[in-house]
């Protein structure tokens, strides 16, 4: 998982607006990778309190939506580059903390509303709610912490609802299994006022308490507990009124602990070895005092202490303060932001003013740049990077004291030519660098003279691969397109045409001028023209090295080698899984469900590159036109030209449906929720006209699973079979290229349910191929899916998944006195052997 550090916060804008923050940080410089701000542009409040990182590698953020009516707890859903995925409304109320179990399942805590004396929780999975409840027996003023146990327990704390104000208060502790239901709580009475404020969970599995205890003044109060409510405690005291504010057990075995000192309006982090301070720290080494709002886990032994600083202007600005497990302070680092743009373009200002660079001439680069971000830009380098500075005497580091947020400020380079300087083109690049972070590039480029020559006749070739979704640096780059068009940006003392272009690539002439597209955005000024060239690469799987060479009478220019890794990306997983809704079954969408669960893990085995599913199975989600338009909506997905979720050749799309199946006027037809019989054209999915038809414009790999020939759940025939039906889907498979399907009983039978497997037969068939359990049939022979010696280890064909379903599920149904056995056309060999699934290791 990610070592970048994660953080969420408000930010508060005028008119009393506030919107949520995520912020991604590196972890051992501190320097703002990414910054997201949700959602600027509603007018609703949005606020963030908590993070988790799930086992796919995306995050989910925990917080709440203020509307005009009443709070709206939300999860917000960003994969692990912080790109928003979906919002998740969960009802009423105020989510504060979120933690994972071992299962992958999110667990929520926070409250329904404000002055709620109970506790809301929410156990989270598999893109639903799968509980909910509320804890507290009108006695938990609020929630301060949440933790999961070794033994997968949940530990929740803090404060009674006994009026702080009067000096009487105690914290509570509750426990709850994996399935979020109450096990016990306990209430620590200390025969006055106890408050906790802060909470963190240990690797150990148990959760520690922060806050104070009142005495002649207030003290510190540290607590620990394990999950059979055994309790460390201490109390620290001290001359003045203090509490800690924030807890964590280092890897060590000692504790830091932060604390806030209200006679000296200051925070100070110590280092506790048993109990016992050994070190302390001031939390206003970098700046002003910082209020305590989280500590935590970082990365290679170090230790995060997050909150916010008031600034002498009154504003309010999150910080994150590193310390190291000796309870050192390494850094502080603001997460207001510094961005920074050119205003006024690069331009060689000379003593004799021709813009031509002479030698023993003084002359100086001049540009300006902006701060447009929220954040001072402080202690900031100007580099110059020399690509052809020859004859040119330069600093090669400037330093920027200071540039103020919304600031403009202009930069002066001085260059000056020597006596050895040549005619020709000079080219450089300049680096804005804060703290080791590159903030702005920008090319530059001017001409210069020697003695007696005047201007020179050299080309001059600068490249720029600053192609947006290439990955890489200026000298390695990394795709997965087979094509990649490469911009060379040219500076010229002669007109250049396209064919003076020529690319090589691993040393052989792209013979095919077709492979430079043009000249485009040619400017002349004085004598230099500029212009920029797109040339068009085929790739080989693998190393690629490209370059560039630019002829014109008789002079030859060649750019750096560029080496550009082409690696294919795998195909996507694309799954609709449908559980129609019926009274007479108990578990279509059931069988839905735990398909499209199963499917879901293939992310990350090698065999796809990312994994959509979608589910229908609710009655609304099942009703005729949702299903029809789903499929619809998968044949957009596929015209698209762009987005993360388009289908493409290389893909692979699976469809699952769980329903009743008929056939209506010679047509197989899918039954939806909302079947009526005396409508029955209009309240039924053709197979052909609403399905085929827009999986037939989808030219990518299709594999259907049709348990949709049911005879109910108490096997009363309330649909009827065509004896045909079977045939019927084979000719609809045949007609249509690269489409397999396969069903789940043959003609003249039923698909059955049963409460003993809480699915279909044919669906927990296909969920124990899936599994790859071996099944040992009614007469003793032992059946697996992935068989020795047949085909690839580890992965399953279409073949191997038909051959384990044709003899598991009539074997199911020779346990309930049935007849069943699944169906699928004959295929080209290519088909059979196409791997759809693979195995986890």
């Amino acid at each position: 998982m990610t070592a970048d550090l994660l953080v969420v916060g408000e930010t508060y804008f005028p008119k009393n607006h506030h919107q949520g923050f995520v912020a991604m940080l590196h972890p051992e410089t501190g320097v703002l990778i990414k910054r997201i701000q949700f959602d600027e542009k509603s007018s609703n409040d949005y606020i963030f309190h908590d993070i988790a990182q799930v086992g796919d590698g995306s995050f989910y953020v925990a917080g709440y939506c203020l509307t005009k009516q009443a709070p709206e707890a939300l999860l917000i859903h960003l994969d692990e580059h912080l790109e928003y995925l979906e919002r998740i409304p969960l009802g009423l109320g105020v989510i504060e903390h979120i933690n994972i179990l071992e299962d992958n399942s999110l667990i929520l805590v926070g409250k329904t509303k404000k002055d709620d004396p109970n506790v809301l929780v929410i156990k989270y999975s598999r893109g639903k709610v799968q509980k909910q409840q509320v804890i507290g027996n009108k006695q938990y003023a609020d929630v301060v912490g949440l933790a999961t146990t070794n033994d997968n327990h949940i530990l929740i704390c803090g404060n009674t609802a006994k009026s702080s104000t009067s000096q009487e208060g105690d914290i509570w502790i509750a426990k709850l299994d994996e399935q979020i239901n109450f096990i016990g709580d306990k209430i620590i009475d200390n025969k006055g006022w106890d408050e906790v404020v802060f909470a963190s969970n240990t690797f150990d599995g148990n959760l520690i308490l922060a806050g104070g205890t009142q005495g002649t003044f207030r003290d510190v109060l540290l607590i620990e507990i394990d999950t059979n409510f055994k309790i460390s405690s201490q109390t620290l005291k001290g001359p003045v009124d203090e509490y800690a504010n924030g807890v964590i057990r280092t890897f060590e075995g000692h504790y830091i602990m932060t604390q806030y000192l209200a006679g000296q309006s200051l925070n100070e982090a110590l280092l506790l070895r048993g109990f016992k301070p050994f070190s302390q720290i001031t939390l206003n080494e970098f700046g002003n005092p910082l209020e305590v709002r989280d500590v935590y886990y970082g990365y290679r032994g170090k230790y995060f202490v997050a909150g916010i600083e008031k600034t002498e202007k009154k504003l309010i600005n999150a910080r994150i303060e590193c310390l190291s497990n000796e309870g050192t302070l390494v850094k502080s680092k603001s997460l207001s932001e510094v961005k920074i743009q050119i205003t006024e373009k690069p331009r060689l200002e000379d003593k004799s003013g021709d813009g031509i660079l002479a030698p023993e001439e003084r002359a100086e680069i001049v540009f300006k740049i902006k701060n447009i971000g929220t954040s001072h830009l402080k202690d900031a380098i100007i580099k110059i990077i020399p690509k052809n500075l020859t004859g040119v005497s330069y600093f090669g580091e400037i330093y920027i004291s200071y540039l103020p947020a919304n600031t403009e400020k202009q930069i002066r380079i001085p260059f000056n030519g020597q006596s050895a300087l040549k005619s020709g083109g000079l080219d450089a690049m300049i680096q804005l660098v804060e703290s080791d972070r590159v903030l702005l590039e920008i090319p530059i480029y001017f001409k210069s003279k020697d003695n007696g020559s005047g201007g020179g006749s050299n080309i001059d070739i600068i490249v720029d691969w600053g192609n947006p979704g290439l990955r890489g640096n200026n000298r390695e780059i990394r795709t997965t397109e087979p094509v990649i068009e490469m911009p060379v940006q040219a500076y010229h003392n002669r007109p250049l045409v396209e064919k003076d272009f020529k690319p090589y690539l691993n040393g052989t002439l792209l013979e095919d001028q077709k492979a430079v597209k043009g000249m485009v955005d040619t400017v002349k000024t004085r004598d230099i023209y500029s212009s920029t060239i797109r040339i068009q690469i085929p790739l080989q799987e693998g190393r690629n090295e490209l370059y560039v060479r630019a002829e014109k009478e008789g002079k030859v220019e060649v750019t750096s080698s560029i080496i550009i890794y082409y690696e294919p990306r795998l195909p996507n997983l694309h799954v609709l899984a449908i559980g129609a809704m019926h009274a007479d079954l108990k578990y279509t969408a059931k069988d839905a469900q735990e398909f499209a669960a199963t499917m879901r893990k293939q992310e990350g085995l090698g065999l796809y590159h990312e994994v959509f599913v979608q589910e229908l199975i609710t009655e609304q989600e099942t009703s005729c036109q949702n299903i029809k338009a789903s499929f619809e909506r998968l044949s957009s997905r596929y015209e698209q030209t762009e987005g993360r979720d388009k289908i493409t050749e290389k893909d692979v799309l699976v469809v699952f449906i769980s329903s009743h199946g008929k056939i209506v006027k010679g047509n197989f037809v899918i039954v939806p929720s909302d079947y009526a019989s005396d409508t029955e054209l209009s309240t039924t999915v053709d197979y052909k006209r609403d399905i085929i038809k827009f999986l037939d414009k989808i030219k990518c790999k299709k594999v259907v699973f049709i348990d949709a020939c049911h005879s109910g759940a108490a096997g009363s025939r309330t649909m009827s079979s065509n004896p045909n039906i079977t045939s019927i889907l084979n000719e609809l498979n045949a007609a249509s290229p690269g489409l397999v399907s396969i069903g789940s009983c043959s003609n003249q039978e039923l698909s059955f349910e049963d409460s003993e497997w809480e699915n279909g037969a044919f669906t927990e068939a296909l969920l124990e191929a899936l599994n790859n359990d071996p099944i040992t049939l009614s007469n003793g022979r032992t059946v697996q899916c992935d068989q020795p010696n047949t085909g690839q280890q580890g992965a399953l064909s279409i073949e191997e998944i038909y051959e384990f379903l044709r003899l598991r599920v009539p074997d199911l149904a020779k346990q309930k006195s049935r007849t069943q056995t699944p169906t699928m056309p004959s295929l080209e060999d290519l088909d059979k052997k196409l791997n759809i699934f693979t195995l986890p290791k």
